[in-house]
């Protein structure tokens, strides 16, 4: 239902779409190195795969973003040493991680994997049928990569609250992304070791960064959090 209200929309919001592609800040990614170690103690290997909210648009420090914020409340929940890598880039769709990145990711199973995935095939027009069956391909892949891995999958942010886009794009926006969440939910609960780490929240000035579109420090720090108390009651919940 929701991405019909879309596309009954879509003529309206089309003229808007292309004067913000035309008109939004690009904002780059922090220059630093996409790999590290956090903490002390037994390692645990993390990779984390996909778009801008992976690769930390938005903040000048991937300590900042949401994988650093999750790696640093991993090894402070675990009290281990994480061993994190990021492989992305902004824009990225699903079919551009499973072509461009999933077949030079770190060789060696990892503990935990974090997933991005989905804004920018909502915006990009991708159709939910396609977006599904990437998601399915590229889950099956990082599962065969890292059998026991647990894999977060982020959920699609509330693009209804995104300051960038003016109405109706805006409440367009966020039906399409309401549909395709709640088709990455379904998958996640029918893919072992799968979570779905569902983004909610009410739009403020705190939530996004300058350019109205993506996180600022303070929801990575709630996001990061989040999705590491997740794993963690996974990875302890499992048996030994």
């Amino acid at each position: 239902m929701h991405n019909l209200v879309f596309w009954g929309l879509f003529p309206f919001a089309l003229p808007q779409a292309m004067r913000v592609r035309r008109t939004a800040l690009r904002m780059p990614p922090p220059a630093c190195e996409p790999f590290g170690v956090e903490g002390r103690g037994e390692p645990l290997k993390l990779i984390a795969i996909g778009d801008s909210v992976v690769v930390g648009v938005g903040v000048d420090y991937l300590r900042d973003a949401y994988v650093g914020q999750a790696v640093t409340a991993l090894s402070l929940r675990l009290g281990r040493s994480v061993h994190w890598s990021v492989h992305g880039r902004s824009g990225a769709r699903a079919e551009h991680l499973l072509a461009d990145y999933l077949p030079s990711l770190p060789a060696g199973p990892a503990d935990v994997i974090l997933v991005s995935v989905g804004v920018n095939d909502i915006t990009g027009l991708t159709p939910l049928s396609a977006w599904k069956a990437s998601l399915v391909r590229l889950l099956d892949a990082l599962r065969a990569h890292s059998p026991a891995a647990v894999i977060g999958l982020a959920g699609i942010p509330p693009l209804g609250a995104f300051p960038l886009l003016p109405q109706p794009l805006r409440f367009a926006s966020g039906q399409r992304g309401k549909a395709f969440d709640r088709a990455a939910r379904r998958i996640a609960a029918q893919s072992p070791n799968v979570i779905h780490m569902p983004i909610e929240f009410v739009g403020s000035a705190n939530s996004f960064c300058k350019d109205g579109f993506h996180p600022s420090r303070e929801s990575y720090a709630v996001f990061g959090g989040e999705i590491a108390k997740r794993v963690v009651d996974v990875m302890q919940a499992a048996p030994s």
